[in-house]
């Protein structure tokens, strides 16, 4: 989606991002996207009007629906609200599936299960990786290590600071289809996969973008969760799959990371989310090794931390 967004540089980015996996999709067809759109009414009517006005006026398809309507698009679904806001042109990836198949498409060469233990760095540019298999040489080195970036980077001089956010994620025993789109409800954001496991988290926001810890027992938690989406599809008999815990690679200012930093060689790749984002970050950060210019990514650089650190 496009429509979480911090600053107008932002959503373009966001936007440029669902464009990126469209073009993928038309080299990898098979890739697990799914293009069914989100409906979204977890905010008040004042701040829904809001993001109605602002996605208009920057040309990104949305629009206001009643009840009615999203009964029409969404017919098994019991718990609808009054309005919500259509955007048709979102959708959900399968990310595990999804990077298996584009490493293989790549033609990478691929090591898993090796630990990545220092980054080589002669005369202020990396030359390798040395890892408990020994040393990996390269001249451009990607960190692309998640919640490990802020300690990876650390270790060479280098700030980039992160914030501790966990995310409860609740999977479901499979279900007949019952829902096409993403919905993001005022209790969570709530999809169902092919398989008709229906995925979300255990509240809305992931129990908030300032948590720094899971406030209750997460078998509390789901079965609380389970107990609201019995609302929302009272004729299914759901029941807990599998939950999940794992934290969220997000920035301190919460902009995404992408870019040089350190040492002539050495680049960053973290952020939330990167779902969205994954194809469109790639591709920049490769053309900016490449050496074209990538200014208007200037404000994703990780450099802007290092900047504030030497004022």
């Amino acid at each position: 989606n496009a429509t979480f967004y911090l600053n107008e540089e932002h959503f373009q980015l966001r936007q440029a991002g669902i464009q990126a996996w469209r073009d993928i999709s038309m080299v990898l067809p098979d890739l697990p996207l799914h293009w069914n759109g989100t409906i979204v009414w977890d905010m008040a009517d004042e701040n829904r009007q809001a993001m109605l006005d602002q996605l208009k006026s920057w040309d990104y398809p949305v629009k206001e629906l009643d009840k009615n309507a999203i009964k029409g698009l969404e017919p098994s679904l019991m718990v609808i609200p009054d309005k919500a806001l259509h955007l048709p042109k979102e959708g959900f990836v399968s990310l595990s599936l999804a990077a298996e198949k584009l490493l293989k498409a790549s033609g990478a060469s691929v090591f898993s299960g090796i630990s990545a233990q220092s980054i080589n760095v002669v005369s202020d540019r990396v030359t390798g990786v040395k890892t408990d298999q020994g040393i990996i040489e390269a001249d451009h080195i990607v960190v692309a290590a998640g919640t490990a970036t802020e300690e990876i980077a650390a270790s060479l001089d280098i700030k980039i600071p992160m914030l501790t956010r966990p995310g409860l994620m609740l999977r479901t025993s499979p279900a007949p289809k019952s829902l096409s789109s993403v919905c993001s409800t005022p209790d969570f954001e709530l999809l169902q996969r092919d398989d008709g496991k229906f995925m979300l988290p255990f509240s809305a926001g992931h129990q908030s973008e300032k948590s720094e810890s899971i406030p209750s027992l997460p078998a509390k938690m789901a079965e609380k969760a389970m107990n609201r989406l019995a609302y929302y599809f009272p004729y299914l008999d759901l029941s807990v799959e599998e939950v999940m815990l794992a934290y969220r690679p997000v920035p301190e200012d919460q902009l995404p990371v992408i870019g040089q930093a350190g040492p002539i060689g050495l680049n960053f790749l973290t952020m939330h989310s990167a779902a969205t984002l994954g194809i469109i970050a790639g591709e920049c950060l490769a053309k900016e090794m490449l050496g074209q210019d990538m200014t208007n990514l200037k404000s994703f650089s990780p450099e802007r931390f290092n900047l504030k650190r030497q004022i």
